[in-house]
């Protein structure tokens, strides 16, 4: 059975039997039954027959050599090899690449194991682009890096949600995948401007030599398409004993590396544990694995083998028991679908099913409907927002572990005056002697709490000093707060008002929605689509309320406490910690400026 036969066409690719041999020469094993082909789902998929021969457990059909992977470990060794054969190399160099890729690394200085990647595939892209220039230069000719270009080129045209060209929308979601729009293009073009500067004697124009449109792309492509990819230290620590001249490669170029202050490395991620084993999670592009699509009822997984740290893809043999000759292999890109996060991950809607799916409803303008509502939930701690959790037939509001009905109790409102409370309830609330002088004046700690309220979503470092009840610091009794909210039946009525509040809020956003008049590119047809989404999305709830408020209230039954733990933006909020560290910072800014 032929891996690809000549009527699939993969993006990037311009003939098969090239990335046949990339296979073969990257020591990719495949199951003779497995085949890549075009997908229903979209783009390319991974395919396999069954076979007369059945098997009695889940079993392997793609294998990749750790390698062959890229993550920000084994992306070391190819740089590696380029910096060598740089410093030997005798004739002539337009431009080097491994000094291009270190200004890369330098410039960009990624902070996170995905733009680590970024920013190597950046500079590849680079290269790629200066090669055209000098087609018969011997330097380019032979150079390692050309390892790169097949998978380069996939990168290259995978589809991906493209950048927004819009400067605004109603919706807080879509104006956060603007704003990173935005601070893409500022960042490519202090890039551009810094290469320029680095090359001011070179024979390229960066801003042709890399185009913001293949930034854009290659940046997308790679978020679409990593996985987290456990690593188990045990058997890393034995295979680089088996391979020592790549650790000595990698010790030589981590040691460059730490001077760039690059500063995200083995050592500061996090170790997990299970069964006696430890093992950390990398950021990885597993080719060819990577062209399995998505369903959150997936019939593959993908595996580690411990005693290499290959990469494997499995098919589980209780579910494919039940499909047909021919299947499309799926995995799952996540234990749930969160909606907003698979649009912004992967430029995608994952489909509906009997499975739930999980939206976050913000409530964007909170004090249109409640006075100072958003400085309410600031002092209550409080994120103004709702997850929705949603199937094929079922909808639900999650007020699991969510505080939001707290901000409908009766006689709650905002205390302008509280910098008259401040001082003592500070001290009272960080257990601060009186006698004790913590060389902090009232002004001090006013601009300290006034930073918080005007620029994150809780307030840390003190009681609740900004509510009054019933026209009275809440400070003062609590217990009558306490009451209300520990008995069930207030309780109750705070979440039917919770629920009023809530429809009455997505009655007023769904006259907001407005059809796109110009279409740019895909984002603002991904947008047309979540739209629509969103439109069916209200309509569900309201027709449930109509017919009983209580029945759009999640029940306990369904309900996953990591729902609201891992699916749900995270508050802003400042560490007294941290504010100190900004304070330090500015001070010693203020001295070196003074000398």
């Amino acid at each position: 059975m032929t891996l690809i036969d000549s009527h699939t066409k993969i993006p990037g690719i311009s003939d098969n039997s090239q990335l046949i041999q990339w296979i073969d020469e990257n020591e990719i094993k495949h199951h003779p039954n497995l085949t890549i082909e075009q997908s229903d789902m979209g783009g390319i998929g991974l395919f396999f027959t069954k076979s007369d021969h059945q098997e009695q457990e889940d079993f392997e059909v793609l294998r990749i050599p750790r390698s062959s992977v890229f993550d920000m470990l084994t992306l070391l060794v190819p740089l590696e090899q380029i910096k060598l054969r740089d410093s030997t190399y005798t004739g002539k160099i337009p431009i080097k690449e491994s000094e291009l890729i270190m200004n890369f690394l330098s410039i960009l200085e990624p902070q996170t194991e995905t733009f680590i990647i970024v920013t190597y595939f950046l500079a590849f892209k680079a290269i790629e682009t200066i090669r055209l220039q000098f087609p018969h230069s011997d330097y380019y000719i032979n150079s390692p890096s050309h390892k790169f270009d097949l998978y380069l080129s996939i990168l290259s045209h995978t589809f991906t949600l493209q950048c927004a060209e819009s400067t605004q929308h109603q919706d807080q979601f879509i104006n956060h995948y603007i704003s990173m729009c935005k601070k893409m293009k500022n960042e490519y073009e202090s890039v551009v401007e810094q290469m320029k500067i680095i090359y001011q004697e070179g024979p390229t124009d960066f801003e042709k030599l890399l185009t913001f449109e293949d930034c854009f792309q290659i940046f997308q492509a790679i978020r679409s398409r990593t996985l987290e990819i456990p690593r188990d230290i045990e058997s890393d620590v034995k295979v680089h004993d088996e391979q020592t001249e790549i650790v000595d490669e990698v010790d030589r170029v981590n040691r460059d590396l730490s001077d760039l202050a690059l500063t995200l490395d083995v050592q500061t991620k996090k170790l997990y544990g299970n069964n006696n084993e430890n093992y950390v999670i990398d950021i990885t592009l597993v080719p060819i694995l990577d062209f399995a699509n998505h369903s959150h009822n997936s019939n593959g997984y993908f595996d580690v083998d411990r005693s290499n740290s290959d990469v494997l893809l499995k098919l589980d043999k209780k579910i494919i028991s039940s499909l047909p000759d021919k299947f499309e292999i799926t995995i799952s890109y996540s234990p749930e679908d969160y909606i907003q996060d698979f649009i912004y991950t992967y430029g995608f809607l994952p489909k509906q099913g009997d499975h739930f799916q999980i939206i976050e409803l913000k409530f964007d303008e909170l004090d249109k409907y409640i006075e100072d509502g958003n400085l309410l939930c600031k002092w209550l701690r409080i994120l103004p927002q709702v997850q929705i959790i949603l199937n094929n037939e079922e909808i639900y509001i999650n007020l699991n572990n969510n505080n939001l009905p707290i901000l409908f109790i009766e006689g709650l409102s905002f205390n302008m005056y509280w910098e008259d409370l401040l001082l003592d309830h500070f001290r009272t609330f960080n257990n601060i002697p009186q006698d004790y002088d913590t060389e902090i004046d009232d002004e001090e700690l006013q601009n300290m709490f006034a930073y918080q309220e005007a620029n994150y979503d809780f307030i840390n470092g003190i009681d609740p000093i900004g509510l009054l009840y019933n026209g009275k610091p809440v400070i003062t009794d609590l217990s009558e707060i306490l009451t209300i909210t520990g008995n069930q039946d207030n309780y109750d009525k705070l979440v039917l008002k919770t629920l009023d509040f809530t429809i009455k809020y997505i009655k007023d956003r769904v006259d907001l929605i407005k059809p796109v008049t110009k279409k740019t590119n895909n984002f603002d047809e991904m947008i047309q689509q979540y739209d629509t989404f969103k439109r069916d999305v209200i309509n569900r709830m309201i027709e449930k309320y109509n017919k009983d408020p209580t029945s759009l209230i999640l029940p306990d039954s369904i309900a996953k406490p990591e729902w609201e733990v891992y699916y749900r933006t995270p508050a802003r909020e400042l560490k007294l910690e941290q504010q100190k560290q900004e304070e330090d910072s500015e001070e010693t800014l203020d001295e070196e400026s003074s000398e």
